[in-house]
């Protein structure tokens, strides 16, 4: 994504741009901030293993609708991935879960490797996201 691309969608002028922001990785801040804030929350309705599996379902599904935060998040210039909401959401789940403090940030870490991986994956004919990510809850609640 480029400032001249954001100029022209926004139609304006990449001149005008530098009055409102410093920089593109300001930018590209700003951009996945107000991402962050429409990342759906499951309900909570249903046994804990199929809401955890509920919830990172929509967020790859939610990620992958919208690619371009996936790959700025894949440069490691900003933030990407986490807004308030569903990072409490998450490790709410997952302490639900009886996962104990250290572990929730391990487990949530290891669920946003693998779906960012799946989303990053050029290659792949077929996604096996589901298969994995089942069993990496299952595993995780073990």
């Amino acid at each position: 994504m480029t400032l001249r691309r954001v100029a022209h969608e926004v139609n304006t002028g990449q001149a005008s741009l530098y009055r409102h922001i410093v920089d593109r990785d300001e930018l590209l801040q700003l951009l996945v901030d107000g991402f962050a804030d429409s990342y759906p929350l499951a309900s909570s309705r249903g046994a804990i293993e199929q809401r955890l599996i509920r919830q990172w379902r929509l967020t790859r599904d939610h990620l992958a609708a919208h690619r371009w935060v996936v790959r700025i998040a894949a440069e490691g210039r900003v933030r990407a991935f986490g807004s308030d909401a569903l990072g409490k959401h998450n490790r709410a789940l997952l302490a639900e879960a009886g996962l104990a403090a250290a572990q929730v940030s391990k487990a949530e870490r290891a669920l946003w490797n693998l779906t960012v991986g799946d989303l990053l994956d050029a290659n792949q004919q077929q996604s096996d996201y589901n298969w994995a990510l089942t069993r990496l809850v299952r595993g995780l609640l073990a």
